[in-house]
């Protein structure tokens, strides 16, 4: 099997014996199909990354992750559940301080070691689970009991997921139908009804109360673009679209069977990207590529109004918007690279709150607020996902560094409704669970602090846990 250009240091199968890796003095990682010893061929061209010589290579027990190391002091981590189309997870592990000559993964793929030849081995924490797809993915949803996942993308239609053990999900159903990506799915509160929408203009509800053998309710047509959002209101009575046809559009789902239209929302000049209901269902927000904010008055759905409208001049346009639970707070997200948080205690006060949210290198596409309302989780573009202390909106700040893995733009988050998985959605054709515990808080928090977690601190991120140093 020839393909390196220098020595090859280490090779390691896949836990199904079907692909090899190796790595070499080249600077290059090579999977090998192996099903066939015989036959054995490389799987495409050599994974690129490391700046020095590569020495060493473990697979995940699930087979879905490569790590990789060497003489440029840092680990790789490669997503290789397709090995076919391989692709880098994140940013490299930094933290060694001289060769990294061997690697070791736990039996449950959580944790890696590393062993250096700067006298130390290091143990990495890798949260979540993550679950391959035959396409890229575009959105996530949690069912309000937190037992079942959806989710929507090109190549794929939409898929039901038993989430009910976060470590182990499983495949359910497959709903087809669809014609293109789904761009949107939602749930609504009663765990019964999903909404789909996607590139072919139509809005899709499904019956979901056996998922195994989900069917399709009804289709809602009058869109003339791809339908970009779909939202329920709080009490499941009306379903709210969005699209790229510059409207938004209400439906009366009372009897999703007989599902029909409310009425058009018009004003947006460009697709309408972003839709969020308020908790009280008393006011839609919706947001688009004109680089404006609406605020409607849906307390009469039949008859809606707008009431307020924000200009954020030259985001590039407004990608997601979500209402905090409390309702007080609307958070939108924009291809400027930032989010912005905006009070919206009454319609009578409508106003920024404290400074755009900086720290994605690119768009931003998705945010989602925890369940207490009191951490903001955003994704985007730079293939990160980055967590916000927003118990004070006026005065938010970034919890930690950037959450990696994904291989490329996340395009959607959700958290479950016990907000202890964050469930996370990207173009590597990939679904993270992650979980989100207070061990990893305390962990995060640890990092953002320098070690020196004071008591005002832990009162401001862990307010429900008496204090202790921990860090």
């Amino acid at each position: 099997m020839k393909g390196h250009k220098d020595t090859v240091y280490a090779v390691a199968f896949s836990p199904d014996g079907r692909t090899l890796a190796s790595v070499s003095d080249d600077h290059t990682v090579r999977l090998w199909d192996v099903s066939r010893p015989t036959h054995a061929a490389p799987l495409g061209p050599a994974l690129t990354g490391h700046t020095d010589s590569v020495y060493a290579v473990a697979f995940s027990p699930d087979g879905q992750t490569l790590a990789t190391a060497g003489a440029d002091h840092t680990i790789r981590l490669w997503n290789v559940t397709d090995p076919r189309h391989p692709s880098a997870l994140g940013e490299p592990l930094t933290g060694h301080t001289d060769y990294v000559y061997w690697l070791a993964f736990s039996p449950d793929g959580r944790t890696l070691a590393s062993a250096s030849r700067d006298h130390t081995v290091r143990l990495w924490h890798l949260p979540g689970t993550r679950l391959a797809t035959p396409g890229p993915l575009d959105a996530v949803a949690f069912s309000p009991s937190g037992h079942l996942l959806a989710t929507g993308g090109s190549d794929q239609g939409t898929k039901l997921w038993d989430v009910t053990d976060p470590a182990l999900p499983r495949a359910l159903a497959a709903l087809a139908g669809t014609k293109g990506t789904v761009s949107s799915v939602a749930f609504s509160p009663n765990d019964r009804v999903l909404a789909t929408s996607g590139a072919d203009g139509a809005v899709r509800l499904w019956d979901v109360t056996d998922p195994r053998r989900a069917r399709r309710l009804r289709v809602l047509g009058g869109h003339k673009g791809p339908v970009m959002r779909v939202v329920f209101s709080p009490n499941g009575r009306v379903l709210a679209t969005a699209s790229a046809d510059h409207t938004v559009r209400l439906w009366n789902v009372t009897d999703p069977g007989r599902a029909r239209a409310l009425g058009v929302l018009q004003g947006h000049t460009d697709s309408v990207e972003a839709l969020a209901f308020s908790p009280s269902g008393h006011v839609l927000a919706s947001a688009g590529s004109d680089d404006t904010l609406r605020l409607w008055n849906t307390s009469n759905p039949a008859q809606p109004r707008l009431f307020r409208l924000a200009v954020q001049t030259d985001s590039g346009g407004i990608r997601a918007a979500a209402f905090s639970p409390d309702g007080h707070t609307l958070a939108t997200a924009s291809a400027d690279h930032t989010v912005r948080l905006w009070n919206v205690t009454d319609s009578a006060h409508f106003a920024r709150a404290g400074q755009p949210l900086t720290g994605h290198s690119s768009f931003v596409d998705s945010l989602t607020f925890s369940p207490d309302g009191r951490v903001l989780a955003t994704g985007g573009d730079d293939r990160t996902v980055r967590l916000w202390d927003v118990s004070h909106p006026e005065h938010a700040t970034a919890i930690g560094s950037a959450l990696t893995g994904h291989g490329g733009p996340v395009n959607d988050t959700a958290f479950s409704p016990n907000g202890r998985v964050l469930a996370t959605v990207a173009d590597d054709r990939t679904l993270q669970l992650t979980r989100v515990s207070v061990g990893v808080a305390v962990q995060r928090v640890c990092v953002t602090t320098h070690n020196a977690l004071t008591p005002q601190q832990w009162q401001q991120y862990l307010p429900d846990l008496p204090f202790r140093s921990l860090c």
